[in-house]
């Protein structure tokens, strides 16, 4: 049997959000952050924010993390806090 995968508009990353719900991609399902020049992501242990022509990454925000992959600084936090000098610059 066949079935169909679908992800609802309505679906997001949560970090994201978070820091900027009203950029969100509706498009995308909430995987990124869209800026007049450049798109920001969640990666395991970085936020990146990448050309949204090319596709390369022009920035990154490292979260530090420990041997197991566990966050040990918040990284909503430390988004918050950059995020508004990075969205006057690409925006």
């Amino acid at each position: 049997m066949l079935t169909e995968t679908k992800w609802s508009e309505n679906t997001y990353q949560p970090f994201l959000k978070l820091i900027d719900d009203d950029y969100l991609s509706r498009d995308y399902c909430g995987q990124y952050i869209i800026l007049e020049n450049v798109y920001i992501e969640c990666g395991n242990d970085a936020f990146l924010i990448k050309d949204n022509d090319s596709e390369d990454e022009v920035y990154r925000i490292h979260i530090e993390q420990n041997k197991n992959g566990i966050d040990v600084e918040n990284r909503i936090e430390k988004r918050k806090k950059d995020y508004e000098s990075i969205k006057n610059k690409y925006n």
